[in-house]
């Protein structure tokens, strides 16, 4: 082969392998760049990812957004399915309203509105409710009470469950079944108000925090699900650096990549 033409081949491969790195990178620091937009759920960036975020921008696959037509954000958490109200990335909380539950459907499917996880926490400002579905003949809690519209003949009832009221109320360890809501402390009506006044405060939503952080982060694909970020914030480091991926930069210009960015 010509000499010339070899040294060619030579250069043209070792320009490849010294920008393809770089692509890499700033290609998926571009992708984490682009916030999460959708109706009154606006510039959200990590831990989250949907719509135009791929997943690797998320601290977890389970803080996926969807966007719907009518511009409304619902998040999935294993079975039970939410409308996000609004996401304070101030204060790391979430507002969501539970859509698949319908209270006085006293099915068997019913379940809890619980995010149990290591990513999400509650504020003291939620206030924990239970439910009682299929409770012994005769018994009742005032008006605390509705009928099931899907029997007549059945009823449900809700109170805040304490000590006090379930030596007053043995009955409800006799019940079938009962699901537990989170509803603000504010719009707990102490008034009897039936089904009514249960659907106005689960309307309403709850809060609860999520395990935030700041700087286009992301997850490796890791049994431990470590996280790393892909261009921290409020300063963009590019090529030679490198902040988890040793091929996107030189090996004497590794950085160390905080959870948190401010």
């Amino acid at each position: 082969m010509d000499h010339h033409v070899l040294s060619l081949l030579t250069i043209s491969i070792f320009f490849f392998l010294a920008i393809s790195p770089q692509s890499h990178c700033q290609e998926e620091g571009t992708d984490c760049s682009r916030p999460y937009t959708c109706g009154n759920v606006s510039n959200i960036y990590y831990p989250f990812w949907g719509q135009n975020r791929p997943s690797y921008c998320a601290s977890s696959k389970q803080l996926k957004l969807n966007c719907e037509e009518d511009n409304q954000t619902k998040f999935q958490f294993e079975s039970q399915n939410f409308t996000v109200l609004r996401i304070d990335t101030l204060h790391d909380t979430m507002r969501l309203v539970r859509t698949d539950i319908v209270y006085d459907d006293c099915s068997s499917n019913l379940t809890n509105t619980s995010l149990n996880s290591t990513i999400f926490e509650y504020p003291e400002t939620m206030h924990n409710i239970t439910v009682f579905y299929g409770c012994p003949s005769g018994f009742s809690l005032g008006g605390k009470n509705f009928t099931c519209k899907n029997d007549r003949t059945e009823f449900g009832f809700y109170a805040e469950m304490t000590e006090e009221l379930s030596a007053k109320f043995p009955e409800l360890e006799r019940c079938e079944r009962r699901i537990h809501v989170l509803i603000f402390r504010e719009f707990w009506v102490e008034s009897d108000g039936g089904i009514d006044s249960l659907q106005e405060a689960a309307s309403h939503g709850f809060d609860v925090y999520y395990s935030g952080g700041g700087g286009l982060c992301g997850s490796m694909d890791t049994p431990e699900n470590a996280l790393h970020c892909v261009l921290p914030i409020p300063s963009m480091f590019s090529f030679p650096y490198y902040i988890y991926l040793m091929s996107c930069g030189e090996n004497t210009f590794s950085l160390t990549c905080a959870h948190i960015f401010y």
